[in-house]
């Protein structure tokens, strides 16, 4: 038996530590909408989309994680061109 995507639907995405969601998170969402969350320090944003099983993409997002994963990498291409 096949399903319609379109009646497929999924429940308020989970909440992020140390995040906020950037509008009202609805009951439900239709396959392809998207909830925003932002970092309560910061000013990183994460997206989340509905997807076609009716759950969720993302993963183990955390709050920091990429601003400090871009200084390290700045730092290190800094190191790297300061040492020729």
């Amino acid at each position: 038996m096949l399903i319609s995507v379109t009646k497929i639907k999924c429940l308020t995405p989970p909440e992020l530590e140390d995040a906020k969601s950037m509008g009202k998170l609805k009951n439900r969402y239709k396959v392809g909408e998207i909830a925003m969350f932002k970092c309560n320090t910061g000013i990183e944003e994460e997206e989340r989309v509905c997807l076609s099983d009716g759950s969720w993409s993302g993963g183990n997002f955390v709050c920091g994680s990429k601003y400090y994963l871009k200084v390290y990498q700045l730092s290190l291409c800094i190191f790297i061109l300061d040492s020729h």
